[in-house]
C-alpha cells in the first residue's frame, strides 16, 4: 500500500507517549467527548490515525479525517486490530470540514498537517464546529511555532499554551482555546 507522505514516516518519531495524557488534562477528557483528528496523522511510523487511536481510549468518539482512502483503510485496520470501535474514518480534508456533517466537536487535533491547510480559514471553520469550551491541539515542528501562534492569536482560539518535547526530535504541541468570558 502506498500512503501519501509515507516516505516521511521513517524520518519522524512516533508521537510522545505523554501526548494523550497532556490533552486529557488540558481538555478535561473524561470519556464523554467527541474528537476530530483532522489529517489522521498519516506520516508517522506508528501508522495512520495515531492520534485517533490513542485518544479513542479516553473519549467517547473520534472522527478521523483524511483525503486518501488507502490511509483511512489502514487506520481502520489498525483500529480493529487494537479493539478501537469508537473511531469513524471519513474521507475529506480541511477545506471541506464544515461539510462533513459532524456533531459538535470538543477537541480537534491536527498532527503535522496544519501547514497543508488554509491556516487563516481553518480556525474560523473550526469555530463553527467546536463546542463552546472546545479547542484545538496542533502538533508541529518548533520552526512553525511563531507562525502558528501568530495565526491562532488572531482567531477565536487566541488563548495559547505550548509544550515542547526535545527527544529525539523536537516536537511542539500548541493548545489553543477561546478566551474565558
Amino acid at each position: 500500500m502506498s500512503m501519501p507522505f509515507a516516505s516521511d514516516a521513517r524520518h519522524r518519531p512516533p508521537y510522545e507517549a505523554e501526548l494523550p495524557a497532556l490533552l486529557a488534562d488540558r481538555f478535561a477528557l473524561d470519556g464523554s467527548q467527541t474528537v476530530l483528528d483532522l489529517g489522521a496523522s498519516s506520516a508517522r511510523p506508528d501508522g495512520p490515525g495515531a492520534l485517533a487511536l490513542s485518544l479513542a481510549a479516553v473519549v467517547d468518539h473520534v472522527y478521523a479525517v483524511h483525503p486518501e482512502p488507502d490511509v483511512l483503510a489502514e487506520g481502520a485496520r489498525l483500529a480493529e486490530e487494537r479493539g478501537r470501535s469508537n473511531i469513524s474514518w471519513l474521507e475529506g480534508d480541511a477545506s471541506a470540514v464544515t461539510r462533513l456533517c459532524l456533531p459538535r466537536i470538543d477537541l480537534c487535533v491536527i498532527g503535522d498537517a496544519f501547514h497543508r491547510t488554509d491556516r487563516d480559514r481553518l480556525p474560523a471553520d473550526l469555530d463553527t464546529l467546536l463546542a463552546p469550551r472546545g479547542g484545538l491541539a496542533l502538533i508541529a515542528a518548533p520552526d512553525d511555532l511563531e507562525d502558528l501562534t501568530d495565526r491562532l492569536a488572531k482567531s477565536a482560539f487566541s488563548r495559547i499554551e505550548t509544550t515542547t518535547w526535545d527527544r529525539p526530535v523536537a516536537v511542539t504541541v500548541i493548545v489553543a482555546t477561546r478566551p474565558v468570558r
